[in-house]
């Protein structure tokens, strides 16, 4: 339940389709994929993230059951969020977390997330939901505007 996709729907996707992705987040500066490989070659974890309309949104956060609560989601989640903090400095940070996924909210609190009391709706599942998490941007006003922008005929 923690993905937006399933399984079924992904695996229809054609082999171009994900080497175009797999490119796209290797060269680009608005997407981004982190993975975790064990000594045997074996992937153990992902991350990934996408730049769009000046939010930095991470999605697919997975461990290898055998490998949690080992830091690998810790490494993953530090590795992506130095990428989005060297890309887009001034980008808020968003993510959407299952919320019976207490493990994953403890990290991500521990790297600056707060929940947003926004819920989200997933697809793929009669009433599952994530709810949304961000981490401001050091630029940001507590409300979400950058700072040194005005907000409704105030100024700062």
């Amino acid at each position: 339940m923690a993905f937006g996709e399933t399984l079924e729907r992904l695996s229809q996707r054609p082999d171009a389709s994900w080497t175009d992705w797999t490119h796209r987040a290797a060269t680009s500066t608005d997407a981004c994929s982190m993975v975790a490989v064990a000594a045997e070659g074996k992937l153990v974890g992902h991350v990934g993230s996408i730049w769009k309309d000046d939010v930095t949104s991470l999605g697919a956060m997975w461990v290898e059951p055998a490998f949690r609560r080992a830091g690998v989601g810790r490494r993953l989640l530090d590795a992506i969020l130095a990428w989005a903090d060297a890309t887009h400095p001034t980008s808020d940070i968003r993510l959407g977390v299952v919320p019976t996924q207490e493990a994953a909210i403890r990290l991500y609190r521990r790297s600056g997330f707060v929940a947003t009391g926004k819920v989200l709706r997933l697809e793929h599942g009669p009433g599952s939901v994530f709810h949304e998490m961000v981490r401001r941007s050091a630029r940001s006003s507590p409300d979400g505007s950058p700072v040194g922008q005005s907000t409704g005929g105030e100024s700062r």
